[in-house]
Protein backbone atom coordinates (compact mmCIF):
# COMPACT_ATOMS: atom_id res chain seq x y z
CA UNK A 1 0.00 0.00 0.00
CA UNK A 2 3.59 2.37 1.04
CA UNK A 3 4.71 2.12 -2.42
CA UNK A 4 1.75 2.30 -4.33
CA UNK A 5 0.99 5.12 -2.55
CA UNK A 6 5.06 6.56 -2.70
CA UNK A 7 4.56 5.98 -6.97
CA UNK A 8 1.39 8.08 -7.42
CA UNK A 9 2.59 10.86 -5.46
CA UNK A 10 5.99 11.15 -6.24
CA UNK A 11 5.80 9.76 -10.26
CA UNK A 12 2.15 11.05 -10.62
CA UNK A 13 1.60 7.97 -11.84
CA UNK A 14 -2.23 6.91 -12.29
CA UNK A 15 -2.19 3.13 -10.85
CA UNK A 16 -5.56 1.29 -12.24
CA UNK A 17 -4.42 -2.44 -12.22
CA UNK A 18 -2.36 -4.33 -10.11
CA UNK A 19 -1.17 -7.85 -11.46
CA UNK A 20 0.32 -10.13 -9.35
CA UNK A 21 2.57 -12.63 -11.75
CA UNK A 22 1.74 -15.76 -9.35
CA UNK A 23 -0.12 -16.28 -6.10
CA UNK A 24 1.55 -19.29 -5.09
CA UNK A 25 4.72 -17.66 -4.51
CA UNK A 26 3.55 -14.67 -2.48
CA UNK A 27 3.33 -14.21 1.73
CA UNK A 28 1.09 -12.96 3.39
CA UNK A 29 1.65 -10.25 6.19
CA UNK A 30 -0.56 -12.30 8.99
CA UNK A 31 0.69 -14.60 10.95
CA UNK A 32 -0.55 -18.42 9.91
CA UNK A 33 0.16 -21.18 11.57
CA UNK A 34 0.01 -23.40 8.52
CA UNK A 35 2.41 -21.57 6.48
CA UNK A 36 2.66 -24.30 3.66
CA UNK A 37 -1.06 -24.70 2.77
CA UNK A 38 -4.46 -23.49 2.27
CA UNK A 39 -4.67 -20.78 5.23
CA UNK A 40 -1.57 -19.09 3.60
CA UNK A 41 -2.86 -18.72 0.04
CA UNK A 42 -6.38 -18.01 1.13
CA UNK A 43 -5.33 -15.08 3.17
CA UNK A 44 -2.65 -13.78 0.64
CA UNK A 45 -5.99 -13.69 -1.74
CA UNK A 46 -7.93 -11.48 1.28
CA UNK A 47 -4.89 -9.38 1.59
CA UNK A 48 -4.69 -8.55 -1.83
CA UNK A 49 -8.17 -8.35 -2.56
CA UNK A 50 -8.50 -5.92 0.43
CA UNK A 51 -5.72 -3.61 -1.03
CA UNK A 52 -7.16 -3.54 -4.85
CA UNK A 53 -10.47 -2.26 -3.42
CA UNK A 54 -8.80 0.10 -1.06
CA UNK A 55 -6.94 1.32 -3.49
CA UNK A 56 -9.37 1.41 -6.21
CA UNK A 57 -7.69 -1.32 -8.29
CA UNK A 58 -8.34 -4.16 -10.48
CA UNK A 59 -6.48 -7.03 -9.40
CA UNK A 60 -5.07 -10.05 -11.91
CA UNK A 61 -3.22 -12.80 -10.42
CA UNK A 62 -1.90 -16.39 -11.58
CA UNK A 63 -2.67 -19.89 -9.96
CA UNK A 64 -1.92 -23.37 -10.85
CA UNK A 65 -4.04 -26.25 -11.78
CA UNK A 66 -3.55 -29.09 -9.24
CA UNK A 67 -2.70 -32.49 -11.67
CA UNK A 68 -6.81 -33.16 -11.84
CA UNK A 69 -7.10 -29.74 -13.41
CA UNK A 70 -3.97 -30.12 -15.83
CA UNK A 71 -5.32 -32.84 -17.37
CA UNK A 72 -8.64 -31.67 -17.81
CA UNK A 73 -10.11 -29.73 -21.00
CA UNK A 74 -13.16 -28.38 -18.85
CA UNK A 75 -11.50 -27.76 -15.41
CA UNK A 76 -13.19 -26.29 -12.47
CA UNK A 77 -12.48 -24.09 -9.32
CA UNK A 78 -11.73 -27.42 -7.35
CA UNK A 79 -8.76 -27.77 -9.66
CA UNK A 80 -7.37 -24.81 -8.46
CA UNK A 81 -3.99 -25.85 -6.69
CA UNK A 82 -3.16 -25.13 -2.91
CA UNK A 83 -6.05 -23.63 -2.21
CA UNK A 84 -9.79 -23.85 -2.76
CA UNK A 85 -9.77 -20.31 -0.36
CA UNK A 86 -8.22 -18.57 -3.08
CA UNK A 87 -11.48 -19.50 -5.40
CA UNK A 88 -13.62 -18.52 -2.49
CA UNK A 89 -11.99 -15.23 -2.05
CA UNK A 90 -11.72 -14.36 -5.76
CA UNK A 91 -14.48 -11.89 -7.45
CA UNK A 92 -13.93 -13.74 -10.74
CA UNK A 93 -11.75 -16.90 -12.10
CA UNK A 94 -11.22 -17.46 -15.40
CA UNK A 95 -9.16 -20.91 -16.71
CA UNK A 96 -7.12 -20.29 -19.90
CA UNK A 97 -6.55 -23.55 -21.71
CA UNK A 98 -5.16 -25.06 -25.40
CA UNK A 99 -4.92 -27.87 -27.30
CA UNK A 100 -3.16 -28.47 -30.16
CA UNK A 101 -5.51 -27.99 -32.36
CA UNK A 102 -5.83 -23.94 -30.76
CA UNK A 103 -1.89 -24.03 -30.43
CA UNK A 104 -2.02 -24.14 -34.65
CA UNK A 105 -4.37 -21.25 -35.29
CA UNK A 106 -2.57 -19.59 -32.13
CA UNK A 107 -5.50 -19.25 -30.18
CA UNK A 108 -6.22 -19.97 -26.50
CA UNK A 109 -9.60 -20.69 -25.02
CA UNK A 110 -10.72 -18.82 -21.91
CA UNK A 111 -13.64 -20.75 -19.51
CA UNK A 112 -15.53 -18.45 -17.03
CA UNK A 113 -15.26 -21.01 -13.38
CA UNK A 114 -16.46 -17.79 -11.35
CA UNK A 115 -17.98 -14.14 -11.56
CA UNK A 116 -19.82 -12.35 -9.09
CA UNK A 117 -20.22 -9.37 -11.30
CA UNK A 118 -21.78 -8.70 -14.72
CA UNK A 119 -22.93 -10.59 -18.02
CA UNK A 120 -22.84 -14.41 -16.92
CA UNK A 121 -23.80 -15.41 -20.69
CA UNK A 122 -20.55 -16.05 -22.15
CA UNK A 123 -19.15 -19.19 -20.05
CA UNK A 124 -16.29 -19.35 -22.91
CA UNK A 125 -14.10 -16.87 -25.05
CA UNK A 126 -11.27 -17.39 -27.60
CA UNK A 127 -8.15 -14.94 -28.17
CA UNK A 128 -5.67 -15.32 -30.06
CA UNK A 129 -1.89 -15.41 -28.80
CA UNK A 130 1.50 -15.05 -30.34
CA UNK A 131 3.51 -17.91 -28.43
CA UNK A 132 6.64 -16.32 -28.75
CA UNK A 133 5.74 -13.41 -27.03
CA UNK A 134 2.27 -14.51 -24.84
CA UNK A 135 0.86 -11.16 -26.24
CA UNK A 136 -3.03 -11.92 -26.65
CA UNK A 137 -5.21 -10.29 -29.21
CA UNK A 138 -8.97 -10.26 -30.34
CA UNK A 139 -9.53 -12.84 -32.92
CA UNK A 140 -12.35 -13.03 -35.49
CA UNK A 141 -15.83 -12.94 -35.05
CA UNK A 142 -16.23 -16.45 -36.54
CA UNK A 143 -14.02 -18.13 -33.68
CA UNK A 144 -16.30 -17.28 -31.14
CA UNK A 145 -19.36 -18.37 -33.28
CA UNK A 146 -17.79 -21.64 -33.76
CA UNK A 147 -17.11 -22.12 -29.93
CA UNK A 148 -20.72 -21.27 -29.49
CA UNK A 149 -22.09 -23.64 -31.84
CA UNK A 150 -20.15 -26.63 -29.77
CA UNK A 151 -21.31 -25.30 -26.46
CA UNK A 152 -24.99 -25.50 -27.93
CA UNK A 153 -24.27 -28.80 -29.80
CA UNK A 154 -23.40 -30.35 -26.50
CA UNK A 155 -26.26 -28.63 -24.46
CA UNK A 156 -28.35 -30.19 -27.27
CA UNK A 157 -26.99 -33.97 -26.54
CA UNK A 158 -27.11 -33.59 -22.91
CA UNK A 159 -30.37 -32.51 -22.74
CA UNK A 160 -31.46 -35.41 -25.19
CA UNK A 161 -29.31 -38.05 -23.26
CA UNK A 162 -30.14 -36.79 -19.23
CA UNK A 163 -26.69 -36.97 -18.34
CA UNK A 164 -23.77 -34.76 -19.34
CA UNK A 165 -22.01 -34.83 -23.04
CA UNK A 166 -18.46 -35.48 -23.32
CA UNK A 167 -15.65 -33.43 -23.28
CA UNK A 168 -15.90 -30.96 -26.75
CA UNK A 169 -12.40 -30.66 -28.62
CA UNK A 170 -11.14 -27.25 -27.57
Amino acid sequence: RKDIKEIRRKRKVRIDVMIVDYLQITETVAKVADQGGSTKYKCVTEELRALCQSENLVGWSASQFNRGGMDSSAPKMTDMADSIGIAQTADAIWAAGRTTELDALGQLKFDELKSRYGDKTVPSFIVGVDMGTQRLYGVADEAQAALKQIQTGLAKVEKASGKAAPDAPD
